[in-house]
């Protein structure tokens, strides 16, 4: 799902959501590529159609998150992400050494597919890394599709989306 972001702000904001319902992807394999060019192209088609833009910022859901990753360190204009529900327990994040971009992850506390822990570990060492801040917020009582929690999840990233904007514009 892609979406351009009019922000309240006069800088306009770019913002390339990547959700798959279902991939079955190995690291590496065919398909993963596939979907990471995907990602890419529509980072490119967003920017063309948006030359004035002064922040790109890239999110992702699961899977997405991974390919948002891995998005994030091909393309250095990227200025934060958003990684919900990162699948830290079956794909390797290792590639975010040094991770380029500070950002937030979310988790849902009650996740069944990826443990709370593995994506605990996962921010830490993201914000163990020199000039990297992470934001990383749990959501009590969310599943990994956060069903019944759509809201608090809009909540945190709006709040982190307007923050945010507002360090960006004025540094």
């Amino acid at each position: 799902i892609l979406a351009v972001v009019k922000r309240k702000s006069t800088a306009p904001c770019l913002k390339l959501c990547s959700a798959q319902k279902v991939v079955a992807a190995n690291v590496g394999s065919p398909a993963s590529r596939v979907v990471l060019s995907d990602a890419a192209s529509a980072l490119d088609w967003l920017q063309t159609i948006n030359p004035n833009a002064k922040f790109c910022w890239i999110s992702g859901f699961s899977f997405g998150a991974w390919i948002a990753m891995q998005v994030l360190m091909r393309r250095p204009e990227i200025y934060s992400f958003i990684a919900v529900a990162p699948p830290a327990n079956m794909f390797d994040f290792t590639f975010l050494a040094p991770c380029p971009s500070s950002g937030l992850i979310i988790h849902g506390a009650r996740d069944d597919l990826v443990p709370e822990s593995d994506v605990a570990t996962l921010a830490q060492k993201l914000q163990n890394q020199r000039h990297i801040e992470i934001d990383y917020r749990v959501i009590k009582g969310a599943n990994h599709l956060f069903e019944d929690k759509i809201d608090m999840l809009a909540k945190y990233i709006e709040a982190y989306l307007d923050e945010n904007m507002a360090i960006a514009e004025a540094g």
